[in-house]
């Protein structure tokens, strides 16, 4: 017989862990079964056991054997359809490719084959796929034989083996279009994409209609011009050459400069405006001279300041009114020398000359504060590329006027010389030096330019004495006392006794 202790703690055990013994024997059994309805009869009964992840597991499992094995599009979706995040997705995918496909195959028609390559973009049967859909939409675009869908299909295969055929129906639909609308964009485009059409002789016929028309309505000598380059025997020449005239002398009278009253001269020398071209040459010239000679006197002027200033600071006296003077008369110069440039844009005088002033306002006015690692401290100037720019544009307008060289030669020769001056006075000993080193290939290329200028003017004697100074700044002591004493004999006072100095040197 059992104790009253040994029922009391069956019953307490049977109280804390009601049925424990039933659940382990029903998994037991549920799995000898291993059958969805006995899994799902579980989850039913035992929805919250430990074993109910392991079940519903199962039932996937089991579910996915019976769809792979029936393998059929609709087992396969039902079982996507209920399983979306299924580790068995991958596998699932390619066989529904693989089903799809062998259905589209059967169907062969452009919506099934078009849904299939929405779905799988990727497919590893795309060439196939898409030799299948040019086929069918190649022969839908033959049978509705319309524009949009030709256009659509070239879009779309691009490099269709039905090409040939395909640029012939396009180009016949297209110039069909183009006969409606009838207008200058359309024909321009067609003409864009078959350069070499049957329609050529057509279409230019229309061309020439529309662009005529275009170019009367915008009226200006440059849409003239083009038509006339374009339709060189045009049905409209006459009046062409009227209109074009006329525009011409429409827009230079307004604001055209002496290089373009020339130019229209020599285009229509029989024009009906030819006197009062003549007059607006005759007064573009004396507006072109008053400019400069007032431009020479304002630079003069600041030569003078110059000099002045030179003569107070020699003195002690304070400079810095009489260089804005000097500036202020620089600047006035280069504005008169601008306007002349404007009226005459071919004037190498105005732009050698302005080339020249623009190097001397930098000279004292444009200033940047320069220092030795010894304290050596000046205001260095800094020169502009502009005055270089406008020099050479006066070469390439007179490369034979040695002014040209002999002014280009003195600005290479100031941007040395203010280095140069700035190097002597830093001492020997100062280790940054080398690096303060005046930059030779100014001097060389003054040197270069002033010698064209002999060449071509050989009494030139203020070059003579540049090139001297220069090859003294470079220390080539022998050629600097040769060129000093041909400025000597020009006429150029020099000091006889530093020439032999310099020649002893050799």
């Amino acid at each position: 017989m059992p104790t009253l202790l040994a029922l009391i703690t069956s019953l307490t055990f049977f109280i804390i862990f009601p049925g424990c013994t039933s659940v382990e024997s029903h998994w037991e059994a549920t799995k000898k079964k291993d059958s969805v309805i006995a899994y799902q009869n579980f989850l039913e009964e035992f929805p919250d056991t430990k074993y109910a992840k392991n079940a519903r597991s199962r039932v996937e499992d089991l579910e996915w054997e019976k769809a792979s094995s029936e393998n059929t599009i609709t087992s396969l979706l039902q079982f996507a359809t209920k399983y979306s995040l299924s580790e068995h997705y991958l596998e699932l995918e390619a066989k529904l490719e693989i089903l799809e496909w062998q259905a589209a195959l059967q169907k062969d028609d452009i919506e099934t084959y078009t849904a299939f390559e929405y779905r799988y973009p990727n497919t590893k049967y795309l060439p196939e796929l898409k030799a299948k859909l040019e086929i069918l939409e190649w022969q839908v675009a033959l049978q509705e034989d319309e524009l949009e869908t030709y256009t659509a299909f070239e879009y779309r295969y691009p490099n269709t083996k039905y090409l040939p055929e395909l640029k012939a129906k396009l180009e016949i639909l297209e110039w069909q279009a183009a006969l409606q609308e009838d207008e200058l964009e359309t024909y321009t485009a067609f003409e864009y994409r078959y350069p070499n059409t049957k329609y050529l002789p057509e279409l230019k016929a229309k061309l020439e209609i529309l662009e005529w028309q275009a170019a009367l309505k915008k009226d200006e000598s440059e849409t003239y011009a083009a038509y006339r380059n374009r339709y060189p025997d045009t049905k409209y020449l006459p009046e062409l050459k009227d209109k074009l005239e006329a525009a011409t002398w429409s827009e230079i009278i307004k604001n055209g400069n002496r290089n373009d009253f020339k130019n229209f001269l020599a285009s229509y020398p029989d024009t009906k405006y030819k006197t009062q071209v003549l007059s607006k040459l005759e007064q573009a010239t004396k507006d072109v001279d008053a400019r400069i000679r007032e431009g020479i006197n304002f630079d003069q002027t600041g030569d003078s300041f110059r000099e002045k200033a030179k003569q107070l600071n020699q003195n002690g006296l304070d400079i810095k009114d009489v260089i804005k003077e000097e500036l202020s008369s620089y600047l006035l110069a280069i504005e008169a020398f601008s306007n002349a440039i404007t009226i005459d844009p071919t004037n190498a005088q105005a732009f050698r000359l302005r080339a020249f002033a623009r190097t001397k306002y930098d000279r004292d006015g444009n200033l940047s504060l320069m220092t030795s690692s010894s304290g050596v401290t000046k205001h260095v100037a800094q020169f502009d590329s502009v005055a270089i720019t406008d020099i050479d544009t006066a070469i390439r307008l007179a490369p034979l006027d040695p002014k040209g060289y002999f002014i280009r030669g003195e600005i290479y020769n100031i941007h040395h010389f203010i280095q140069w001056n700035f190097f002597i006075e830093i001492p020997q000993n100062d280790p940054f030096i080398n690096m303060m080193k005046p930059d030779e290939s100014l001097a060389k290329k003054a040197i270069a330019d002033l010698e064209k200028a002999l060449k071509l003017q050989p009494n030139l004697c203020r070059a003579y004495e540049s090139i001297g100074e220069l090859y003294f700044r470079t220390s080539q002591y022998p050629l600097a006392a040769e060129f000093l004493s041909k400025a000597h004999e020009c006429g150029i006072p020099q000091d006889l006794e530093v020439i032999e100095k310099l020649e002893a040197f050799g």
